[in-house]
């Protein structure tokens, strides 16, 4: 008796299941309240993301980071024909922190438009795919929609993630080098230093043309390696040049390795001795070493393929005015040791009035023009300087 009647009262709940479950779980859900209750059907959020706008027709959304099922309507596997789409500044909808890391980037960096390194979205951590059956746009992170070797792949396809300048960026139009506080160097005692100050320390007139820094960065032993294909020449051409006397400690280069993550970080003092015994003792005083968060300062400067090696160089308050990646060609190094002495006019180019397309400003923040560090010579008597 007493199970007949439990069969009994519960066939009410039953029933309401067994509709729930007749019904098209698209157009309504159902939730137990209790024992023999439901809730009002509500609408699901399938359709509630492509309801229709006040034209009839249905618009799709972007939406953030979510539980994306493999093949499903979301179109993240490969069977739905999902694709990734590339967007040098953050689309419509972004999330403000997103916004603002676009707003951190250089904007004449100029991506390889066939490198996957070009889809990633500002903050470096996410894409933006497109559901081919329903137009729906979502941010996946990019180790999920390109892979978890995507940065094997695209060094392999596209050895230059960043395309060299095609000319010298404009004092204007330049921007100074992100922040990056707490660097170590290798010569002296190992003191933390601060970019992109350190690379113009030796600047006292904050002149833009007083002097010019190629800076090689690296995240990986097979990146570093790179760096010698610009860094060597540029050195050979310019860092030694007698001609000029007063072109003498103008040019300089210097080495930045970044070391990201927390197993890294316990291990800096190895990294660093390691480093140390593989650096020649005349290079340690230009070689640095970073251990931490560097998410930032990567996404601004583009280099999200951490396999490859970045070259910047520098004008004489820290701004960037060229950039580049890969191993050098001979093409890129002509123009780049052409645009370094553009940018370092010599003393005699100054006195005829040649190369003052570079204003003194600190990075453009309004300073008053200052004179270079080369000093005249005495006037003679009865003349002028």
């Amino acid at each position: 008796m007493m199970l007949r009647g439990a069969a009994s009262s519960s066939r009410p709940l039953l029933r309401a299941a067994a509709a729930a479950s007749r019904c098209d779980v698209g157009v309504a859900s159902f939730s137990v309240l209790r024992r023999g209750e439901f809730s009002a059907p509500s609408p699901s959020p399938s359709i509630l993301s492509t309801l229709p706008d006040r034209s009839g027709a249905r618009s799709p959304i972007v939406r953030s980071f979510s539980s994306a099922k493999k093949g499903g309507e979301d179109g993240d596997g490969d069977g739905d024909g999902g694709r990734a789409e590339g967007h040098n500044q953050s689309g419509g909808g972004a999330p403000p922190e997103e916004v603002e890391a676009s707003s951190r980037r250089l904007p004449y960096i100029h991506m390889d438009p066939t490198s996957l390194s070009r889809l990633i979205l500002p903050g470096g951590h996410s894409v933006l795919r497109t559901n081919a059956r329903t137009g729906e746009k979502r941010r996946v992170f990019a180790e999920r929609a390109l892979g978890y070797f995507w940065m094997l792949k695209d060094i392999r396809d596209s050895p230059k993630p960043i395309l060299a300048n095609g000319e010298l960026v404009e004092a204007g139009e330049a921007r100074k080098m992100p922040p990056l506080l707490g660097c170590r160097t290798l010569g002296g005692d190992g003191e933390a230093v601060d970019l992109p100050d350190w690379f113009h320390r030796h600047n006292r007139s904050r002149d833009s043309t007083a002097q010019c820094t190629l800076v090689g960065i690296s995240y990986k032993d097979y990146g570093h390696k790179m760096l010698s294909s610009w860094l060597d020449p540029f050195r050979d051409a310019l860092c030694s040049d007698a001609s000029d006397p007063t072109l003498r400690g103008r040019y300089s280069t210097a080495t930045l390795s970044i070391n990201e993550g927390r197993m890294l970080s316990w291990l800096s003092g190895p990294i660093t001795r390691s480093t140390e015994t593989n650096t020649p003792p005349e290079r340690r005083g230009e070689t640095l070493l970073y251990f931490g968060d560097a998410s930032e300062f990567r996404d601004a400067l583009r280099m999200h393929n951490t396999l490859a090696g970045y070259v910047f160089m520098l004008d004489g308050v820290g701004r960037v005015r060229w950039a580049g990646s890969g191993r050098a060609t001979d093409a890129e190094l002509k123009d780049l040791i052409r645009f370094a002495r553009e940018l370092t006019p010599s003393r005699r180019a100054a006195e005829s009035g040649q190369g003052r397309g570079n204003d003194g400003n600190d990075g453009g923040n309004g300073g008053p023009e200052r004179k270079s560090f080369v000093t005249r010579g005495r006037p003679r008597k009865g003349g002028r300087r």
